[in-house]
């Protein structure tokens, strides 16, 4: 009563324990944090990627993974207390538009080029090479669901 035939319960993955209550994933209220629908009624099928992530308890795989893909640049950030990281994960927010990220981060669009040159050399990766690109927002969304 009240689910949408076909929808899995936000807060809990797929099914229910079997006394019939519904499981809440320890992670699930972060990630809905983590993508800014704390307050609204969200199904598991419409958390993307990160019904993939939940489904998996060994986390040790994901950490490697961020740590090979990331690992300089967290390190970078710490070290020069800067925030590439943040303004990789603006950037991809921003559907990968310098202006929208300057905006968001309230910088100049020429600060925010000059941050992702800088991510690109650190990590070797090419924002305009799609796979490239793509495993770098993989492994901000991993970063995210792991921390």
């Amino acid at each position: 009563a009240g689910r949408q035939r076909g929808r899995e319960h936000p807060r809990t993955g797929p099914g229910t324990d079997r006394g019939g209550g519904l499981r809440l994933h320890p992670r699930t209220n972060a990630i809905l944090e983590h993508i800014h629908r704390v307050n609204e009624v969200v199904f598991y099928d419409q958390m993307g990627f990160y019904r993939l992530l939940m489904s998996y308890e060994n986390t040790e795989p994901m950490k490697r993974f961020v740590d090979d893909v990331l690992g300089e640049i967290l390190a970078y950030d710490k070290k020069n207390h800067t925030q590439l990281i943040g303004t990789m994960w603006a950037y991809f927010g921003s559907d990968c538009n310098l202006q929208r990220t300057a905006d968001r981060l309230f910088s100049h669009k020429n600060t925010v080029k000059y941050r992702l040159q800088r991510i690109e050399q650190i990590t070797g990766r090419d924002f305009d090479n799609r796979f490239e690109s793509q495993e770098l927002y993989n492994a901000l969304m991993i970063y995210y669901y792991i921390e």
